[in-house]
């Protein structure tokens, strides 16, 4: 597979493991604020990061229908 610039795969566990090692995002991974979401596959899944892999809209497969979204007012980002 191609390590890119990251050095790893380009999956995007992989690179969240790569830029949550870099100054200043560190910091926000060890709060608990660095997270990552990515698609596609028929059936939501949370990674073993913590990140969220979201179903793909109109899918057939297990039933789950998803997809993000992000508030970034108030000067923070939520996850509805």
């Amino acid at each position: 597979a191609d390590k890119g610039a990251l050095g790893r795969t380009g999956s995007v566990p992989g690179a969240y493991e790569a830029v949550r090692t870099l100054p200043g995002c560190d910091v926000l991974d060890r709060r608990g604020a660095l997270k990552h979401v990515y698609g596609h596959t028929h059936c939501n899944q949370v990674h073993s990061s913590g990140g969220m892999m979201v179903a793909g809209m109109g899918m057939d497969g297990c039933g789950d229908y998803g997809f993000p979204v992000f508030d970034t007012t108030g000067g923070r980002v939520r996850v509805l």
